[in-house]
C-alpha cells in the first residue's frame, strides 16, 4: 500500500534501451548482446515502454494514478536515421542527429483522463521544471515553458548539443567536444538548424 503525507517524487532510469541490448523479442535477458540494429532498438524501446505501462497499471492498482504526475521522456531520440528524414535530406550522419535530438515526452498531469494526445509545441526536457511547477502551483521555474502553456506552441529556439560519448570520459568534470545547435522549427527539417 501506498501512503505519504507529502508529496512525493520518484526518478526512475530504464537502462534496457542503453547499449549493450540484452532483450529478445519476448523481452527476456538473453545470454548475449544482441547486435545494433533499427530493429533491436525498436525492441528494447518496446520493452521499456511495456515496463512503464506495468508501473502505471500498478499506480491504478493503488489508487494513486488519477493524482499522479506523470513523465515519461527520454534524454535523447535512437542514434538510427529519423523516420522523418529521407535519403534525400543529406547524409547519413545528419539523418541520425535528427533522431537523436528527437527524444520521447509525455505527460500525465494529475486528474487526466482519456486517450493521448499529440501537440505540435517546440517542448524540451528542460521544461519539466516549468511544467511541474504550473501544475502544482507550490513553487516557481525560472527557466522553461509548462507544456501545457499556451505559449509553448508558438514558435520558439530549442538549444541542442551533441558529442559521441567514449568510455575515457568516465570519471572527467566535463566532456569536450560538444557541439552546440539551436534549432528553429521542425527537428527533421535542415533549414531549422544552426550550428555554433
Amino acid at each position: 500500500v501506498v501512503v505519504a503525507d507529502r508529496p512525493v517524487a520518484k526518478f526512475i532510469h530504464l537502462l534496457n534501451t542503453h547499449q549493450p541490448y540484452i532483450l529478445g523479442p519476448d523481452c527476456r535477458v538473453r545470454s548475449g548482446a544482441e547486435p545494433y540494429s533499427r530493429t533491436n532498438s525498436m525492441i528494447q524501446a518496446r520493452c521499456g515502454l511495456d515496463a512503464f505501462l506495468r508501473l502505471v497499471e500498478f499506480f491504478k492498482q493503488q489508487k494513486i494514478y488519477d493524482q499522479s504526475l506523470i513523465f515519461l521522456i527520454a534524454d535523447t531520440g535512437a542514434t538510427l536515421a529519423s523516420a522523418y528524414t529521407s535519403a534525400d535530406d543529406g547524409t547519413h550522419w545528419w539523418r541520425r542527429l535528427v533522431g537523436n535530438a528527437n527524444p520521447l515526452f509525455l505527460v500525465k498531469a494529475p486528474g487526466a483522463r482519456g486517450p493521448l494526445r499529440e501537440m505540435f509545441a517546440g517542448i524540451q526536457p528542460s521544461d519539466i521544471p516549468a511544467t511541474v511547477c504550473a501544475l502544482v502551483e507550490n513553487c516557481s521555474g525560472n527557466h522553461g515553458i509548462s507544456v501545457f502553456d499556451a505559449e509553448s506552441a508558438l514558435p520558439r529556439a530549442r538549444a541542442y548539443k551533441f558529442y559521441a560519448w567514449s568510455n575515457r570520459y568516465w570519471g572527467k568534470d566535463e566532456i569536450p567536444d560538444i557541439r552546440d545547435f539551436t534549432i528553429h522549427g521542425p527537428v527533421w527539417s535542415p533549414q531549422s538548424w544552426t550550428f555554433y
